[in-house]
């Protein structure tokens, strides 16, 4: 009795730590094995998506599908979150300040001003909804940019591989980042 309660807890705290998985109908792939790109951070934070851009000082951008990190890493998911919400009030603040600009020096022109008119308005609603848009309305995939000194490892697939992902992506394939590219092409091919 006591034997068996002792294995029960060590089997828990396996499961709670990760050194023990649960069975699962299809294994997660090898990381060589996967259509999605893999960036690992120095933070030991590992984010699937699909690497997008790389800028001359070693900068990368990454798009990573929403729910994806809110599952695999809730807590960068709600950090970021917030950083969302600030950087879409600044940029809407900014939209709003550049037409009240424009339309003080173009106000003799009628088509023009009506147009900026409109356009303010709608900028303004925007403001006052931008503190409490849902997570629903949000896009599908997050784009996240890591300094060169954040990256401690990078994994781009061929581009062959990223078409596959794309196209799981569009079709709502689950677990596209965990899945091989021969599994998802054979799902795709059904």
């Amino acid at each position: 009795m006591i034997r068996d309660s002792l294995c029960l807890l060590v089997a828990a705290v396996w499961l709670a730590t990760g050194l023990l998985q649960p069975l699962r109908a299809e294994p997660p792939a090898a990381t060589g094995e996967l259509a999605v790109d893999v960036v690992t951070l120095r933070r030991q934070v590992r984010l699937a998506g699909s690497v997008v851009d790389r800028s001359a000082d070693g900068a990368m951008t990454m798009a990573i599908r929403r729910e994806w990190l809110k599952g695999a890493h809730p807590q960068f998911y709600e950090a970021r979150l917030v950083e969302e919400k600030i950087e879409r009030q600044a940029a809407l603040e900014q939209l709003r300040d550049r037409i009240a600009q424009w339309r003080k020096g173009r106000a003799d022109e009628q088509n023009l001003e009506f147009f900026l008119k409109k356009e303010s308005e709608r900028v303004e609603k925007l403001l006052g909804a931008a503190t409490k848009k849902p997570d629903d309305e949000l896009s599908e995939f997050v784009l996240l940019t890591f300094p060169k000194v954040e990256v401690e490892r990078a994994l781009v697939q061929p581009p062959q591989r990223k078409q596959v992902a794309g196209v799981a992506w569009q079709e709502q394939l689950a677990d596209v980042e965990k899945r091989s590219v021969g599994s998802l092409t054979k799902e795709l091919d059904n």
